[in-house]
């Protein structure tokens, strides 16, 4: 597998994109940023700042749309850039680090949340594919 890739994939009403990565970190991490370039635009160096969380679920797709979530909070309303993302799978959790950078930015539209409508999580060759479902 190639690195990390991101498509945006056509949708009636919501957003609907497919991510690739090589690890399931790097596949949270490659959607974390995408949701934030989508939302503000390419980053820009800005003040360092860590932002922890933990994520249920009784599988891996569970446990990435809850990623995908605590991801947009951090965007949306603490108004962060995630740059980068820290994964430590603990058989009934993830425990992430959020890597992120201040906005000056207001987002250019709103997305409320990762749904389970036609989700997908799966291996893909030497790595991961997703594909999610946003509903704006």
């Amino acid at each position: 597998m190639s690195g990390p890739s991101v498509e945006f994939l056509d949708h009636t009403a919501d957003l609907r994109v497919r991510f690739r990565a090589p690890t399931m970190e790097k596949l949270v991490e490659t959607a974390a940023r995408a949701l934030g370039e989508y939302l503000y635009g390419p980053p820009f160096a800005g003040e360092d700042e860590e932002v922890r969380a933990v994520v249920d679920g009784g599988d891996g797709l569970a446990r990435f749309v809850a990623a995908l979530n605590e991801a947009l909070f951090i965007l949306q309303e603490r108004r962060l850039h995630i740059r980068g993302v820290f994964l430590r799978d603990d058989l009934t959790n993830w425990k992430l680090t959020f890597l992120t950078e201040r906005t000056a930015q207001s987002p250019s539209t709103e997305i409320k949340a990762a749904t389970y409508h036609e989700a997908v999580l799966r291996r893909e060759g030497e790595g991961w594919l997703a594909e999610i479902t946003f509903d704006l």
